[in-house]
């Protein structure tokens, strides 16, 4: 009597091409598993790279805009210092 009589489990016999082509269909596989998991770390890092971008130019607006404030205080500080000149005199 043969295993798979007494216990019902059949014996799989697999030729050297089914190996060859299972072989080959997992390393497809991962292949596309390293490609999706490449795709995926650039995009997270454009994603970073975007919101660095973002928090820049608030500071570069931020910085622009300070700069345009303390021109507009030296403008009044030299109109009040020629006013106080001239009515010293």
């Amino acid at each position: 009597m043969e295993l798979s009589e007494r216990t019902g489990i059949t014996v799989k016999t697999e030729t050297d091409e089914d190996i060859a082509r299972k072989r080959e269909q997992a390393r497809k596989m991962a292949q596309e598993k390293a490609r999706a998991r490449t795709l995926a770390k650039q995009q997270a890092m454009a994603e970073r790279i975007a919101a660095a971008s973002e928090q820049l130019l608030a500071g570069i607006e931020e910085s622009n805009a300070s700069a345009q404030e303390f021109s507009q205080l030296m403008s009044d500080l030299t109109v009040n210092g020629e006013q106080v000149g001239s009515s010293s005199e």
